[in-house]
């Protein structure tokens, strides 16, 4: 019987997945940092997550090794680290291991002082490297302890400066000019065939693609608009889609979205629908609303938990190999749809499309055109295809499934609140609206503390982890979604609470930007800001856009100009790379445009609201309610038996309107 190391006692899939290799591996505890200043060994830090291929490979191939583990044990004190549990650890050492590599991702291995000064790390090594790193390593620290020490302090010193921070800013005002720049730059570095930005590998991006919606709705721009289009489209067509049952995987291994990493993320889901959603509004494409409502039966069937949340992440992995879930052999498929026409539409074939003679689903051709070459009718192909799915499903669902985290992440659920309310604005599916509403339920009574602190994972029983700056980001995101939504204050005023919270705890004063972590927090070696869009949108972004929001609704001008003034501090990065700043552009848009505020009050509000945010208005607020609210734009508004529209600006309204077609010939740019 195999031995446990300490992991047994984690609740994370990742780390629990580790609890039998013969590393002894340690949970990041004061125990273990403690341990390794006693003993004077230095720490291997490992970074993973549970869907991560390559850190299923790197263990299988030197963690489970004995003569490894033993290289390991003798010489270091081994933390195995959950980054989806403690992004806070992974975002210290990923900037460490860039710092020394020029690159970053996962498995992420860092090796440092027993003060946890980094020295060295990289991603994945194979068994042969990682055996001569930690070797040399080893060497070195014994014999040459003055040189390691002083680039220890070195790399400690350029990761603790949060440098993106000047105090010296100069501000910029001209938000106009400043975004132009930025988009110029930007369609150099767009793929005009495929869509997203050029090379391999190609991620989602979904902030980015909404901000160029966003953009777009103000400039009208040929260019950027045919971006969006072929964007949109390739993804879907592309591998990276679950074209059985909906869905995205993480990112496409080729610049054509074929090849999917096939491991699926709740945040990329989640956002996805918005990013769809919002499409269909700006487009009324019947594909994009099917993508939406595919992707939330995908989430329902697959990552739902029973008490009202989401789990993290599907795996890459099933029966120890990436993609064997959702491959096929042609006598496979053809056995189960046997229809020329289907192969072809999905592009299979007898010597496959991928690895091993094997095959993946993905479109090349849209069904227009698709029908056209084969001289077959579009509800006919419709109706074949919708067959071959069930059928498909049927099959495939027989197989080994991939392994799911069943972790609970408050802010990766958060994002999903704002998903599915995105979604409710397109198909008014009440039961759509309920899931939302479930949803903050839950977040609420799972995630949220009686002091509105938050905590990081739901289902950790033992050893709570705090939030950090991202669950409260997205969180209180989601509640003002869910207010504008229902127009139930609670959710307004829950926001408002949560953001008081994060304020008082979170905040650097100097910079008026805030911290990744709590003032309380367990003290590394450096307290980090986020402030880079990526595949998920920085804290500090959607904090920004929250002040911005609250400010406006609560009418609390402080909280405008400070989100204001956190965007001064990216200006020269937004200016030279957009893609990666996105977010900030949203609210850059706004401070260049004020947008709308449209109160919506009387006895028939949620009904009026449904019908305007049909229309894609990224230049309005909104705000309601079906009674008298105390509100400072909703105050004295209300009048019995009726419903009025009431367009302000600058906390000046114009007066009530009483139709949808004269808000929208005030406020809607696009006409």
């Amino acid at each position: 019987m195999k031995k446990s190391n300490l992991l047994i006692k984690e609740t994370s899939p990742y780390l629990l997945q580790h609890a039998y290799n013969p590393v002894n591996w340690h949970p990041w505890n004061k125990q273990a940092l403690e341990k390794a200043k006693n003993e004077n060994k230095m720490l291997i830090i490992s970074i993973g997550y549970s869907a991560c291929h390559w850190c299923h490979v790197m263990e299988k191939e030197s963690f489970q090794d004995v003569e490894i583990a033993s290289l390991m044990n003798d010489n270091f004190i081994c933390i195995k680290i959950d980054k989806e549990e403690r992004p806070d650890i992974d975002l210290i050492y990923m900037e460490a291991v860039q710092l020394i590599t020029g690159q970053g991702g996962w498995p992420l291995n860092c090796i440092t002082l027993p003060n946890g000064k980094p020295i060295y790390g990289g991603t994945y090594f194979n068994k042969k490297q990682w055996s001569y790193t930690l070797t040399q390593l080893v060497n070195i620290y014994k014999n040459e302890s003055k040189k390691v020490n002083a680039q220890a302090n070195k790399l400690a010193e350029a990761i603790s400066k949060n440098e993106f921070i000047d105090l010296e800013i100069k501000v910029e005002n001209n938000f106009n000019s400043l975004i132009s720049s930025s988009i110029e730059k930007w369609k150099s570095k767009l793929d005009p065939i495929y869509g997203g930005l050029r090379g391999a590998p190609k991620f989602p991006m979904p902030s980015a693609t909404l901000f160029l919606l966003v953009y777009n709705y103000y400039k009208n721009d040929s260019t950027i608009e045919a971006a969006i289009t072929t964007h949109l489209e390739k993804m879907h067509f592309g591998g990276i889609y679950d074209h059985i049952i909906g869905g995205f995987c993480r990112y496409s291994t080729d610049e054509k979205w074929k090849v999917p990493h096939f491991e699926k993320m709740l945040y990329d889901n989640a956002q996805l629908l918005s990013l769809y959603a919002t499409a269909y509004k700006k487009s009324s494409l019947a594909a994009y609303k099917e993508i939406v409502l595919e992707s939330i039966s995908f989430l329902a069937s697959e990552l739902a938990n029973n008490k009202g949340g989401y789990y993290c992440a599907i795996d890459a992995d099933s029966e120890g190999e990436e993609g064997k879930y959702y491959s096929w052999e042609y006598e496979e498929i053809n056995d189960v749809i046997d229809n020329q026409i289907l192969a072809a539409y999905f592009n299979i074939s007898k010597e496959g499309n991928w690895e091993s003679d094997t095959n993946i689903l993905y479109i090349s051709k849209s069904k227009e055109t698709f029908c056209k070459e084969f001289s077959i009718l579009e509800n006919e192909l419709e109706e074949s295809i919708q067959t071959a799915k069930k059928k498909l499903n049927h099959f495939r669902s027989k197989r080994i499934k991939p392994q799911i985290d069943n972790k609970l992440i408050t802010s990766w659920n958060a994002l999903l609140l704002t998903g599915l309310i995105d979604s409710y604005s397109i198909t008014h599916h009440e039961e759509l609206l309920e899931k939302s509403i479930a949803l903050g339920e839950f977040l609420t009574k799972n995630s949220i503390k009686k002091d509105f602190s938050l905590i990081r994972i739901i289902n950790k029983s033992n050893a709570p982890i705090d939030g950090f700056l991202d669950d409260y980001a997205f969180v209180i995101k989601g509640f003002i979604s869910l207010y504008q939504t229902t127009f139930d204050e609670k959710w307004l005023n829950m926001s408002n609470s949560i953001l008081d919270y994060a304020i008082e705890n979170f905040s650097d004063e100097a910079s008026q930007l805030f911290f990744y972590t709590h003032k309380k927090s367990d003290s590394l070696i450096a307290r980090k800001m986020e402030l880079t869009d990526n595949v998920i949108p920085s804290s500090n972004s959607q904090m920004a856009l929250n002040l911005f929001l609250i400010g406006t609704l609560l009418d609390k001008q402080k909280h405008i100009e400070r989100a204001k003034t956190m965007s001064q501090h990216i200006i020269a990065f937004f200016k030279e790379n957009g893609a990666y700043y996105s977010n900030w552009g949203i609210l850059l848009t706004w401070l260049n445009s004020p947008p709308f505020q449209v109160a919506i009050v009387g006895e028939k509000a949620l009904s009026f609201k449904n019908k305007l945010v049909e229309f894609f208005l990224p230049n309005v607020i909104i705000l309601g309610s079906t009674k008298p609210s105390d509100l400072p734009l909703l105050a004295h508004k209300y009048q019995k038996e009726e419903t009025y529209f009431y367009i302000c600006q600058n906390n000046t309204c114009l007066p009530p309107l009483t139709s949808i077609e004269s808000v929208i010939n005030k406020v809607n740019l696009s006409n």
